[in-house]
């Protein structure tokens, strides 16, 4: 009896709450209830009086950028305080001792010593008159890969981002990747000689991943497979290959068309 009562009571606090009110995850709900006073604020913790973060902007750096317009990402609180950035294993100044400055501080990639698939290990060091504090961080300094076509996805710290190489060049966010995207069939309708209009109409209406669809068994004219890739890559779409019908022949598909998407860097193959 006295069980049976306790659990209709406290089903209906949980219902009604301790108001009387009618609740929903610890709100009243219903019209004409009055509002409940949030509760359970957390304190915010006393800042530190010294502190230090650093990453690369970059991450990895090519031996084929610019060799001089590398930079860190630093963040600290005394304003006072002097900074350096060292390799530790031999001792070289990367980044002089000078004023303590936060945000973006330039360095030279050939003060890291030559590309290597290590990354290069390097300590960042912030002093005031009373203590000195360090940190360490890795910079990855990639040499070119003549075994592996294709482009490298880059991690930009100071935007938050993914980047990829441009058609021109530069560097560009990765996403958003197929957001506004189109799914199709190749055959019917990105082949030749549609491809042109339908890739401007694409580009026109903001759509930035295409994701063709072969005939069974597999895509079977290379050349006009050829010229449907670059024009995308020149539009700046992205395609997401489908291997439904090709990915288990071997001299049709893996010695004939993945080269093709392994060379072309606005491209993102999908493999499934």
């Amino acid at each position: 009896m006295r069980t049976s009562l306790f659990l209709l009571l406290t089903f209906i606090s949980m219902v009604y709450g301790i108001d009387g009110y009618k609740e929903w995850c610890g709100k009243n709900y219903e019209a004409g209830s009055p509002a409940i006073a949030p509760s359970g604020a957390f304190i915010e913790p006393p800042a530190g009086s010294f502190d230090l973060r650093c990453t690369p902007t970059i991450q990895p750096y090519l031996s084929t950028d610019d060799l001089s317009s590398a930079s860190l990402m630093l963040d600290y609180s005394d304003r006072s305080a002097k900074i350096e950035v060292v390799n530790p294993s031999t001792q070289r100044s990367i980044l002089k001792n000078g004023p303590a400055i936060s945000g973006k501080v330039l360095f030279k990639l050939a003060d890291l010593g030559p590309p290597r698939i290590e990354p290069y290990v390097l300590e960042c060091r912030v002093s005031n008159p009373i203590k000195c504090l360090t940190t360490q961080f890795t910079v990855s300094f990639l040499p070119p890969n003549p075994t592996v076509s294709g482009s490298v996805v880059r991690k930009n710290a100071e935007s938050g981002m993914l980047e990829v190489p441009g058609a021109e060049g530069s560097l560009r966010p990765f996403f958003p990747f197929g957001v506004v995207s189109f799914y199709c069939s190749y055959d019917n309708y990105l082949a030749l000689p549609n491809a042109t209009s339908v890739i401007q109409d694409f580009r026109r209406r903001g759509i930035n991943t295409v994701h063709p669809v072969p005939g069974f068994p597999y895509f079977t004219n290379r050349t006009e497979l050829q010229i449907l890739f670059t024009s995308l890559q020149e539009a700046g779409i992205w395609v997401q290959y489908d291997t439904r019908h090709s990915y288990r022949n071997r001299t049709q598909y893996v010695c004939s068309v993945a080269p093709m998407l392994l060379n072309k860097l606005e491209i993102f193959g999908l493999w499934y």
